[in-house]
């Protein structure tokens, strides 16, 4: 299993470090990127 992701420089994301479990939810306002980080 994938335990972390980091992206730089990706559409509307230019810095994350994000760890992951087995169940991870993205929660934010409309049009803050959270298609891109998908």
């Amino acid at each position: 299993m994938t335990e972390q992701i980091f992206i730089e420089n990706y559409k509307s994301i230019r810095n994350a470090k994000i760890k992951l479990n087995n169940l991870n939810v993205l929660i934010g306002s409309n049009g803050v990127g959270k298609s891109n980080f998908i």
